[in-house]
């Protein structure tokens, strides 16, 4: 039987402090995957932090993985091949 999981991608957000720049911001990717069996329910992540310190970027990246609805199976080769 087929198991049904539900995937939303989000875009996550770090502050690293750089010595010589002080607060820097950078935007990561969470890959979300929600089990849809009653039974069974749980949920598990998949983060890819510091993909960028430009939001938009990231957020436009996030958009295409939920809209072509990307399998969690090939979350890091997708956004490696996504980077400008």
């Amino acid at each position: 039987m087929k198991r049904s999981s539900k995937v939303q991608y989000e875009m996550v957000t770090t502050t690293e402090y750089v010595e010589d720049s002080g607060a820097v911001t950078s935007y990561g990717i969470c890959c979300r995957i929600a089990d849809q069996e009653p039974e069974n329910s749980r949920v598990s992540h998949r983060i890819i932090p510091n993909i960028s310190t430009q939001s938009a970027v990231v957020e436009n990246l996030v958009d295409k993985l939920n809209h072509h609805e990307a399998d969690p199976l090939h979350f890091e080769d997708l956004v490696d091949d996504n980077l400008p």
